[in-house]
């Protein structure tokens, strides 16, 4: 029997750092995780609301957006964050972990990867139009490094991202999926 746990997509948080859903959790089952990082100047309720349709709509999945604003740049997730999200669930088994970074959400999601968290070996990382500079280049590919294979990056066909994007290819292209999109930065907030 499913057991539908926070009917109304009903929300709950430990601190103002964090908002979880969970969607009709099977009593002991396992599930997947989403962790979406956003971007600068996010509303984070409506961005939760935007997400919802995208992801639960799968059973058995729990999906989080901390709040990082107003700059996501600044901002760090600790690596348990998951797991303690988790304990408010009863510490369900985990089959799978997704990261979505937005924009500036790239930076924290790059540096909650290279934090070691439990569970590494169950996250795949997608960075949406999330690229900028130099610094952030240089943390996505030691994300590279860590998690080769299980990365992908998706671009606009022009602008920052974009070109850092192309040099990461030239020296890792063989550790992560690479799409264009030729579409706005603001169609990137949900993952495709």
């Amino acid at each position: 029997n499913m057991q539908k746990l926070f009917e109304n997509w009903r929300e709950y948080g430990k601190s103002s750092l964090n908002e979880a859903i969970a969607h009709n959790i099977e009593e002991g089952a396992a599930v997947n995780v989403v962790l979406y990082f956003h971007g600068l100047s996010t509303n984070v309720k409506k961005r939760l609301n935007e997400l919802k349709g995208r992801f639960l709509d799968s059973p058995n999945t729990v999906l989080l957006v901390p709040d990082l604003t107003p700059d996501p740049q600044t901002k760090s997730i600790p690596a348990g964050y998951i797991e303690q999200q988790l304990e408010s669930l009863g510490s369900p088994e985990v089959n799978t972990i997704q990261l979505y970074a937005h924009s500036a959400g790239g930076k924290p999601m790059s540096r909650f990867i290279l934090s070691s968290p439990p569970m590494l070996d169950k996250m795949t990382a997608t960075y949406l139009d999330a690229i900028y500079g130099r610094r952030q280049a240089g943390l996505v590919g030691e994300v590279l490094d860590s998690m080769c294979g299980k990365v992908n990056i998706i671009t606009r066909s022009k602008g920052t991202p974009h070109k850092w994007t192309e040099k990461l290819a030239r020296t890792k292209g063989d550790c992560f999926n690479k799409s264009v999109i030729k579409q706005g930065h603001d169609a990137f907030k949900i993952p495709p």
